[in-house]
């Protein structure tokens, strides 16, 4: 707007003392205006290139993040992958950081200490060893399921007995998801166990291309089958 109206500002042989001042005053808010934009847009460039910044606070992403650490994160534009580490506003609208689990779309189940994506068993190597998930207590809970809708999000804290997420305050909506946060390409990423989860809640070993029949998996307590 400015740069316009210097264009269209008529030459100084017609203009009056306050339009010279007017003229000078534009100039030099364009001096200061225009630097301003350039900052501005090179720090949105650098943010979608090179990405924040952030210092771990708390315990909730341990082993995978422990306090202190500095992570680099870039604003997410698409669609957040199962895994993926990322930066949220949570339920108390502060920044948050934790790692998606369900995908829209998808029933997360908790049963005895494992999660289930649509009844099959995930397999978490980023946890530490003896890590169990459960909602509250692992005296007597019955299976819970989450069904998220098309745009919803199951995240949760890889340190599962101190995180405070998805299982306490529900899927998270992917307009809440900020950004994703950089992880070595070695980081380990969850899969899938050949465990499914029966309609009565048994735990059952699936058919594999070898043809091996199925096996029940009698389970009384949850360390009772850490070699799963």
């Amino acid at each position: 707007m400015a740069l316009h109206l210097l264009l269209s500002t008529p030459g100084p042989d017609v203009l009056g003392n306050q339009q010279i001042m007017r003229l000078i005053n534009c100039i030099c808010d364009r001096r200061l205006i225009l630097p301003l934009i350039s900052l501005g847009v090179g720090i949105e460039f650098m943010r979608s290139g090179v990405g924040t910044f952030s210092v771990i606070e708390g315990t909730s992403m341990c082993p995978t993040l422990r306090p202190n650490d500095v992570v680099q994160a870039k604003t997410l534009y698409g669609q957040s992958q199962r895994g993926d580490v990322v930066i949220i506003t949570d339920n108390q609208n502060e920044q948050a950081i934790k790692r998606v689990i369900g995908l829209p779309g998808e029933t997360v189940t908790l049963y005895r200490g494992f999660v289930y994506i649509h009844g099959q068993r995930l397999d978490e190597p980023y946890l530490a060893k003896c890590t169990y998930t459960f909602k509250s207590s692992p005296e007597n809970e019955r299976a819970i399921r989450w069904r998220l809708k098309a745009n919803q999000y199951f995240l949760m804290g890889d340190n599962r007995f101190e995180s405070c997420d998805s299982r306490h305050y529900g899927p998270v909506e992917r307009h809440q998801i900020n950004r994703v946060v950089k992880l070595p390409e070695n980081s380990p990423r969850p899969g899938f166990c050949r465990i499914m989860l029966s309609e009565t809640a048994e735990a059952i070993v699936v058919k594999s291309s070898h043809g091996l029949a199925r096996n029940r998996l009698h389970q009384n307590h949850p360390t009772l089958n850490a070699g799963i």
